[in-house]
């Protein structure tokens, strides 16, 4: 910080004051306001005399980013349309490119926001994105890991009706894909016929975690 003040004193007796302030800008001055103030002596009193304020505008690359899940709130299952939003510090904001490592591609976005619509299991992967200001700097990117969870259709074994004599043990199996633990519940229907109707009924409930 420098302060330059220059007094000159005019023929009719007057003064002219002018003070030169030089500051070297930071980056946390950018929110800051400036103003001076003048006082002189008078018999008996001090009086003081304040300049309105100026707020300097400082431009300046970013240095650090980050990228979120913006929404769906929780997890994500396939069929989701999932947004990822990325936010640096620089100013003024800088305009991000999104892109998805394996395999590495660039994304289509809009502004700091990327969307993806009806996500699958193949959507999972590492997301990031960089700022288009960053440009000789050290690389400056930010990371999200989305994982899209999903259920594929239940296949019991066996698949077609299966004719057994009675007293018989019945061994079947349900299979299905999951990308998280799931719980099996098994029923059994009992179909009843008559000459006017077919009917279901439910009789018994298996649980298996």
């Amino acid at each position: 910080v420098n302060v330059i003040t220059l007094v000159t004193r005019e023929s009719r007796g007057f003064y002219t004051v002018q003070s030169t302030l030089e500051y070297k800008l930071l980056k946390d001055d950018k929110d800051a306001h400036f103003s001076c103030e003048v006082s002189f002596s008078v018999p008996g009193a001090i009086r003081t005399m304040e300049s309105h304020s100026i707020n300097i505008t400082i431009h300046y690359p970013t240095t650090m980013v980050e990228l979120w899940k913006d929404s769906p709130q929780g997890l994500v299952k396939e069929g989701d349309t999932v947004e990822l939003r990325c936010q640096g510090d620089g100013n003024p904001p800088p305009p991000f490119i999104f892109s998805k490592e394996q395999p590495d591609m660039v994304l289509e976005s809009r502004g700091n926001l990327l969307t993806l619509s009806s996500v699958s299991r193949k959507d999972s992967g590492i997301y990031q994105c960089r700022p288009l200001d960053s440009v000789g700097q050290a690389e400056v990117k930010g990371e999200v890991q989305l994982t899209v969870h999903y259920l594929d259709p239940a296949v019991v074994v066996p698949k077609d009706s299966e004719v057994m004599l009675k007293g018989e043990n019945l061994v079947a199996s349900c299979n299905a894909l999951s990308s998280l633990k799931t719980v099996t519940v098994w029923y059994k229907v009992r179909i009843v016929k008559t000459h006017h109707f077919i009917a279901a009924i439910g009789s018994l409930y298996i649980l298996l975690s």
